[in-house]
């Protein structure tokens, strides 16, 4: 048993459902991170306890 096994359940969620309602109003040209990405990032950590 892991404590991590959930995060594989999330991933596979993200994978399947995505997150195409998220508007990112930065400019293009500046950006290195995206909003998806940044965000995903957050809920794979608060989803490990991080």
């Amino acid at each position: 048993m892991t404590s991590d096994g959930g995060i594989v359940l999330l991933g596979e969620t993200d994978r399947r459902l995505g997150l195409r309602c998220i508007a990112d109003p930065r400019s293009s040209p500046l950006i290195k991170h995206g909003v998806r990405d940044m965000l995903r990032q957050r809920v794979y950590r608060l989803a490990l306890g991080c």
